[in-house]
């Protein structure tokens, strides 16, 4: 997919090689930690659920000393907020274990077995004290559609996005709306 989309917007000569590879297993990115910076954006380490301190250690093997990692997650409250409907199709019982834990999985929900979707929802503290558990310092922590998500129509307008995408970068500086968006984006380095 992204392939294709550099190949539509007339970037792909500026990529030097595409790699399909597993964020739990980069070997074939080499032994040397080389790389400036890691981006992990869509998700990735919600999708691997108890798997995230594996694809962690992948990720910071391959990154430079002084690299930055880049990355996102699934927001537990933003995720809710946007996709309520789904919400209201679990028990109580259903409800209440997704919010303990943050994963929904056969474990906590009946009803995401149907759609064979999992992953695992993070708080914006739980993020940060991932990255910490890592040895990461974080240099950036926002929401990503923390004021847009229900208003999809308005970003066809060039008028009203410009005015949405102003609401969204002021509320990234609100530490509550960083629980708000869909995704939780986050910037870090190793510490020291």
């Amino acid at each position: 997919m992204n392939q294709r989309r550099a190949e539509e917007l007339g970037y792909a000569h500026s990529i030097e090689a595409w790699l399909k590879a597993d964020i739990c297993d980069l070997r074939s990115l080499g032994d040397s930690a080389e790389f400036d910076a890691v981006v992990a954006f869509g998700g990735p380490f919600s999708y691997v659920l108890d798997r995230r301190h594996q694809a962690m250690a992948e990720c910071l093997r391959v990154l430079a000393p002084s690299g930055r990692l880049l990355l996102s997650v699934m927001s537990k409250w933003g995720t809710i907020h946007a996709f309520l409907h789904g919400v209201s199709r679990l028990s109580e019982e259903e409800i209440q274990a997704v919010l303990r834990t943050g994963d929904v999985t056969p474990r906590t929900s009946r009803s995401s077995v149907e759609g064979g979707h999992f992953f695992h929802m993070f708080t914006a503290s739980e993020l940060q004290e991932f990255l910490a558990a890592h040895g990461l310092a974080t240099e950036y922590v926002a929401s990503s559609n923390a004021v847009s998500t229900k208003w999809a129509e308005l970003l066809e307008d060039e008028g009203h996005y410009a005015t949405v995408l102003r609401l969204e970068e002021q509320a990234t500086e609100v530490p509550g709306a960083r629980d708000m968006g869909t995704h939780i984006i986050a910037v870090a380095g190793r510490r020291g």
